[in-house]
């Protein structure tokens, strides 16, 4: 399968984001990288050629991680710190409960999109049989059937 660019800019993007995070504030890059592991599993087997579905989980995982990586910085960046938030079950239960609530608004949104494409569907339909009830009224039965003659 052929490499996206849109795909390869952002990963290279995430990478360099991190690299760049890691490189400023360490303790902040492990939390991220830490964190965003559903995101990269999603992202290794999202087939999509724009990663939509990653992107979507990606960004809901993202905010649930934010609270924690501000929480760390007034207490100076420490490693210790950073240990004591992963080693609790309320930062585990915020971050997978933000990868949830991604996949929740992609299940949420194919219900939506699908009824709004049928509705629109039915209206075209509509308006194409009146449009043919017109024209028999105008060239009559015979534009409806030609084979009959």
């Amino acid at each position: 399968m052929a490499k996206n660019a849109i795909t390869s800019g952002m990963k290279k993007t995430f990478l360099i984001s991190l690299c760049t995070l890691s490189l400023i504030s360490l303790p902040s890059g492990i939390l991220l990288l830490v964190g965003m592991l559903p995101t990269l599993t999603v992202w290794q087997y999202d087939h999509l050629q724009n990663k939509n579905i990653a992107l979507t989980i990606g960004f809901m995982n993202l905010a649930g991680i934010i609270p924690f990586i501000i929480e760390v910085f007034p207490h100076g960046q420490q490693i210790q710190h950073v240990m004591e938030t992963l080693r609790s079950t309320k930062t585990w239960a915020v971050i997978y409960l933000g990868a949830f609530m991604g996949w929740m608004i992609l299940q949420g949104l194919h219900p939506l999109i699908k009824n709004g494409l049928t509705t629109q569907i039915t209206k075209r339909q509509e308006k194409f049989k009146k449009m043919q009830e017109q024209l028999v009224g105008k060239w009559g039965e015979d534009v409806t059937n030609p084979k009959k003659q």
